[in-house]
């Protein structure tokens, strides 16, 4: 998705330029932690990082983010962090995410999708797998033979499962 921010009223640009980095590094540390894409993603994302900590101090906040990249709550603690700082106006950091962003677009969709649990070739007794919550698929299983109980639950998939109530 590409927005021209030349095109927002001054305060709503600010937002859109934050929204983006913070996307970036959600993406970034969704498919670093997933192993998605190549080498190059996972350079960009931790030149990006590094950038926001060096600018913003806030090592512990761009570290929960990393830990569950789909916490809105967390993004709103990095975008804070980073609007404070005037780092959504640093060319260096505009340049990381822009690059971020042209490796992350380049992903296939099967590079994309989300799968909470995938199982492959798998053989045995007694699976058991519980509270699965996950933005894309729950569980996928391929090519099993499971002799004994299997148990799945409680699974929570699609967009948005993973977002917790609030109110």
């Amino acid at each position: 998705m590409h927005v021209d921010c030349l095109a927002l009223a001054p305060g709503e640009q600010d937002m859109e330029i934050v929204t983006t980095i913070v996307s970036a590094l959600a993406a970034g540390a969704l498919a670093s932690m997933k192993d998605i894409g190549s080498d190059a993603v996972k350079t960009a994302y931790g030149k990006l990082k590094d950038a926001i900590i060096d600018r913003t101090g806030r090592k512990g906040a761009i570290d929960s983010l990393e830990e569950d990249p789909s916490d809105d709550r967390q993004k709103d603690v990095v975008s804070a962090a980073i609007t404070k700082v005037g780092a959504d106006a640093d060319p260096e950091v505009a340049r990381l995410t822009r690059e971020l962003n042209e490796l992350l677009e380049r992903l296939t969709p099967e590079q994309q999708r989300v799968v909470g649990v995938e199982i492959v070739r798998l053989k045995g007794n007694n699976l058991n797998l519980k509270e699965i919550e996950s933005s894309g698929d729950g569980v996928k299983v391929h090519d099993t033979d499971m002799r004994g109980d299997v148990t799945i639950e409680n699974v929570k998939a699609g967009i948005g499962a993973s977002k917790k109530k609030t109110e």
